[in-house]
């Protein structure tokens, strides 16, 4: 019997696993806060969904700062991966979007799992790695209506701040012209891309799951 051909010609290769650290925690690594209550005011203002586990750290187990930042970074990267294994269930059932560009750990096992028709972009110049898909602002209402008003999430990129979430304007007006918003699986940036264009969406916690 001759060898079975790869699925995926441009990946047959297994896509990576998550890094261990963020960029977040990398740039932890290197500023080094000097105690707990600096290392809570970072966590606020830059990973505020980490908040409540770094503060049960601190109150139940620790106040070392070495010591919970290394907890800390366990807890995330456990939540990442949970994460991950939800977003690939969704879209295996075909029920999940793609939305280009996507951290490679995120990105090629997505590319992997959907069909073609679920992938698209959020801007013109993609990386050249990336597959070729429909760019969200060439499509008309009626063809967004008719392609997405029926899955469960969108998995995108986008920039958190205080106020709201900063996500491309390509995928916010594709949501103001949904009647139901999908579930957005955000991969958090770690700073604001200066090319982007990035617009402010109202934060509704219940709709954003963080990876």
């Amino acid at each position: 019997m001759p060898p079975r051909a790869p699925l995926h010609g441009p990946h047959p290769h297994h896509p990576p696993h998550p890094q261990p650290n963020s960029a977040f925690f990398e740039a932890i690594a290197t500023y080094a806060p000097n105690d707990v209550e600096e290392l809570d005011r970072l966590v606020a203002r830059f990973q505020p969904y980490l908040l409540p586990a770094l503060r049960s750290i601190v109150s139940e187990m620790t106040t070392d700062v070495e010591a919970v930042i290394e907890l800390l970074q366990i807890t995330e990267q456990r939540q990442r991966l949970a994460v991950l294994d939800e977003l690939l269930k969704i879209a295996i059932r075909s029920k999940l979007v793609g939305i280009l560009p996507l951290p490679p750990y995120i990105a090629d096992r997505l590319i992997a799992v959907l069909p073609a028709q679920s992938l698209f972009a959020s801007e013109e110049d993609l990386p050249h790695h990336f597959p070729q898909c429909t760019q969200l602002d060439r499509m008309m209402p009626s063809e967004i209506l008719q392609r997405l008003g029926s899955v469960e999430a969108f998995a995108v990129d986008g920039f958190e701040e205080e106020a709201g979430l900063l996500l491309r304007r390509s995928v916010v007006r594709v949501l103001q012209i949904l009647p139901d918003h999908p579930r957005l699986f955000l991969h958090s940036l770690p700073h604001r891309p200066h090319h982007a264009d990035l617009v402010m969406l109202a934060r509704d916690e219940s709709n954003v799951v963080r990876f």
